[in-house]
C-alpha cells in the first residue's frame, strides 16, 4: 500500500511513523486463496447469508507501519519455498506461468536470506 492508503482499507492512524501489530482475518469465497504478511494459522469453511465462504486467520504481524500491511484474495495458484530463520517465500501466479514460479521459488529461497 502507499503510505496513506491504509485508511481506505480499514480505520487507522495512517502515518508511517505510527506502528502497530496487525491481527488479520480475511473472509473470502471458497476456491480462492487468501494471503497476508503472516502465515495462516486457521482456515475453515462457513456460510454467511447463504454464501459459502472460507475464513482465513493469520499470525499477528511484527510491529510495523500501516503501509507495509498487505493482503490478497485471488484464484491464483501459489508455491511456497522455505528460507532460513523460519521465513517463507510465497509465489502467486496464474496457471499459465506456473513452471516459471517453480524456478522463482527455488532461486528466491536461496538468495532471500535476511
Amino acid at each position: 500500500m502507499q503510505a496513506t492508503f491504509a485508511r481506505k482499507a480499514f480505520p487507522c492512524f495512517d502515518e508511517p511513523a505510527m506502528k502497530a501489530v496487525f491481527h488479520v482475518t480475511l473472509i473470502h469465497l471458497r476456491g480462492t486463496v487468501a494471503l497476508s504478511n503472516g502465515r495462516d494459522v486457521e482456515t475453515f469453511n462457513t456460510t454467511i447469508d447463504g454464501t459459502e465462504v472460507t475464513m482465513t486467520r493469520f499470525e499477528p504481524t511484527k510491529r510495523m507501519s500501516t503501509y507495509l500491511l498487505a493482503f490478497i484474495v485471488s484464484d491464483f495458484a501459489h508455491i511456497t519455498g522455505s528460507i532460513e530463520n523460519n521465513n517463507v517465500l510465497v509465489i502467486q501466479s496464474n496457471s499459465l506461468v506456473q513452471s516459471s514460479a517453480l524456478y522463482i521459488a527455488e532461486v528466491g529461497s536461496s538468495i532471500s536470506i535476511w
